[in-house]
C-alpha cells in the first residue's frame, strides 16, 4: 500500500508539474502598452542609432503590440480579405527567437507580404521597410523653377505646390486660385514632387475649374475612430507638420490624459460620403496641363483623381505612385525592439480609383518634358 501511494503521489506530482509547464506556456503574453496612460502614449523617442538586442520574450511582446495596432484597426486587412494577417502574427511569434532589432524589421514587415500598401512603414537603426511602386518613375523637365511660386508666362501660368500641402492654403496657392477664378488661361500644374499631405488645396481647385453641371468623381471615406488612434494621429501629425501639428497634438494629449490604455482601444469606423462640387460660373475653356510622377502620392494624387476627368485636362509624365487608397497614418514606437511602426488608419474607396502601389497612368507618358513644347503635345 504504501509503495502504490507513494507511485500515486509521484504521477500527481508529474501531472502538475506538466499543467505547470503547459499553462505557463501558453499564458498570453501582453503588451507592454497595457500598463500605460494614455498620456505615457503619447511619448515618441525615435533614435536612428537604436538596435538593441532583444530576448525571445522581449520579441513575443513587441508583436502582441503589433497585434493590438492590427485589431484596433489596420484598414488594408479589409482589402485583401484572403490573408490572415493575425494568423501569420501569431505563428511569427510561436517562433520567435533572439534577433537584433535590425533583424526583426525584416519579419515583421514580411507579415504584409501580398498586401500593397505604400502608406505602411517600418524603421529602425536607419533602416526603412516600405512598399516601392513598380509602375511609375521621377520624371525631368526642361529646366527648375522653384516650388510656391506662381510663374505668369506667354500663353499659360505655371505653378509647381509645396512638396508638402499644408492644412492651410499657402499665399502662392491663393494666388494661383485667384487667377483661376477670375480668367481663362493655359494652365501647367507640376505635381511632380508633391509627396502629399493635406488641406483644402484639392476642393479649391475643383470648385474653380468645374461648373456645377460637370460631374467629379466621388470618394466614401472610412475613418477609424478611437483614442489609441488619435494617440498615433496626433504623433504623425506633429511629425510632418511640426508647429503646425502642435495645436491637434496638445488637443489629443489632453483628451487622453486621464484614460487608462484599455480605455484608448475600442473602436467605430466612421464613413462619410466626401463630394466636392464644381462652382465656377461659366465653362473652363483653355487647356490644362498636370505633370505627374512617380513622387506624386496621397493628397497630391486626390487632385490628379479628380481633376483627370474634366475635359480640358492632360496629364503628362509617368505613373503616380499609388498611395491613394489609404491615408491618415498613425505612428507607435515597439516598446523593446525601438521600431518605429506606420499604419493607415483612414480607408478610401474611390468612384476613379487606382490600384494600390501602382497609381494613375498619364495620357502623354514621357520622361522628359519641355514646357515650351508642351502645348504643341495634346
Amino acid at each position: 500500500m504504501l509503495n502504490m501511494s507513494n507511485s500515486m503521489g509521484m504521477k500527481s506530482f508529474i501531472f502538475l508539474a506538466i499543467y505547470f509547464v503547459v499553462s505557463i506556456s501558453s499564458a498570453e503574453i501582453k503588451c507592454p502598452w497595457e500598463a500605460r496612460s494614455g498620456l505615457e502614449m503619447m511619448q515618441f523617442d525615435y533614435s536612428d542609432d537604436r538596435n538593441p538586442d532583444l530576448t525571445e520574450s522581449q520579441i513575443q511582446e513587441d508583436l502582441a503590440c503589433l497585434k493590438v495596432l492590427f485589431k484596433n484597426k489596420y484598414v488594408a486587412q479589409d482589402d485583401y480579405p484572403n490573408i490572415n494577417l493575425i494568423g501569420r502574427l501569431q505563428a511569427l511569434s510561436l517562433n520567435a527567437s533572439a534577433m537584433k532589432s535590425s533583424k526583426f524589421i525584416d519579419l515583421i514587415y514580411n507579415l504584409h507580404q501580398g498586401m500593397p500598401d505604400v502608406h505602411l512603414a517600418y524603421q529602425v537603426n536607419g533602416i526603412t521597410k516600405k512598399y516601392v511602386s513598380p509602375a511609375g518613375h521621377q520624371v525631368n523637365l526642361s529646366e527648375n523653377l522653384d516650388f510656391e511660386k506662381v510663374y505668369s508666362r506667354n500663353g499659360y501660368i505655371y505653378f509647381k505646390p509645396a512638396k508638402i500641402l499644408m492644412p492651410e492654403l499657402t499665399a502662392s496657392q491663393k494666388e494661383f486660385i485667384s487667377l483661376i477664378k477670375s480668367g481663362d488661361k493655359n494652365l501647367v500644374l507640376d505635381l511632380r514632387e508633391t509627396v502629399g499631405g493635406g488641406g483644402s488645396f484639392a476642393e479649391e481647385l475643383v470648385s474653380n475649374l468645374f461648373t456645377p453641371n460637370q460631374k467629379v468623381p466621388n470618394t466614401r471615406r472610412l475613418q477609424v475612430k478611437s483614442g489609441l488612434v488619435y494617440v498615433g494621429l496626433s504623433l504623425t501629425t506633429r511629425i510632418v507638420y511640426g508647429e503646425q501639428g502642435k495645436a491637434f497634438y496638445e488637443s489629443i494629449k489632453e483628451y487622453v490624459k486621464d484614460k487608462k490604455f484599455n480605455e484608448l482601444v475600442p473602436y467605430t469606423i466612421e464613413e462619410k460620403m466626401e463630394a466636392f462640387q464644381g462652382k465656377r460660373p461659366n465653362e473652363y475653356k483653355s487647356k490644362i496641363f498636370l505633370l505627374i510622377d512617380a513622387d506624386c502620392a496621397s493628397e497630391c494624387e486626390t487632385i490628379v483623381e479628380k481633376l483627370m476627368v474634366h475635359h480640358n485636362v492632360t496629364t503628362v509624365g509617368s505613373n503616380t505612385r499609388g498611395a491613394l487608397r489609404y491615408s491618415n497614418a498613425v505612428s507607435f514606437l515597439l516598446p523593446n525592439s525601438g521600431i518605429w511602426v506606420r499604419l493607415p488608419s483612414l480607408r478610401y474607396v474611390y468612384e476613379n480609383g487606382a490600384p494600390e502601389g501602382v497609381g494613375y497612368s498619364p495620357k502623354i507618358k514621357t520622361d522628359f518634358i519641355n514646357l515650351d513644347e508642351l502645348f504643341n503635345k495634346d
